[in-house]
């Protein structure tokens, strides 16, 4: 089965996805709007498509976005096959409506099988990249530096491994426009 996953962008809060085994006739398979827990925003990025979790299940997972109804900081999970919620993880750190938060492009670490999603790598609007654990049964969020609340990290994170020394380096830019 061949599947598209793709969101609205700046374009407006949503993510879809589409059965595209047949080109001809591709067929909708979900569309989410919004979550459960309202934290759906402008998804900027490339969603992750990967197995998560000890039981392996194809998920979709990216961050929320800019300008959610909650103003947070939120790595989503959605199943793959059927759109339902794996799990949404908070960041830390707390937006408001005056000073609103969300987690932006996301940059994702295979596990040992080279399938299944281990680590999960973003900044937010306040500055701040984050590294999501998801080897455990519920993911967890940790803080890896705060650039402050006046330097947004909008663009996506690079990781890579220093040759010499196999320590993994986190690569990031500040801005917003």
């Amino acid at each position: 089965k061949t599947v598209l996953v793709g969101t609205l962008g700046r374009g407006g809060t949503g993510l879809f996805s589409l059965d595209v085994s047949s080109p001809a006739s591709p067929s909708l398979k979900w569309e989410l709007k919004d979550t459960e827990d309202g934290n759906m925003g402008l998804v900027l990025g490339k969603p992750l498509l990967a197995k998560v979790g000890s039981g392996k299940t194809p998920a979709v997972v990216f961050g929320n976005g800019l300008n959610s109804s909650k103003n947070q900081a939120v790595l989503i999970g959605r199943n793959l096959d059927d759109g339902t919620k794996l799990f949404e993880v908070q960041a830390g750190t707390e937006g408001t409506s005056a000073k609103p938060n969300g987690l932006s492009a996301v940059t994702g670490i295979y596990g040992a099988d080279g399938q299944t999603l281990a680590y999960v790598y973003a900044g937010d609007l306040l500055g701040n990249v984050w590294k999501f654990d998801l080897t455990q049964p519920t993911p967890t969020a940790t803080k890896l530096f705060a650039a402050g609340s006046s330097q947004p990290i909008t663009g996506g994170v690079a990781v890579a491994i220093h040759p010499a020394t196999n320590e993994r380096w986190i690569m990031f830019g500040t801005g917003q426009f």
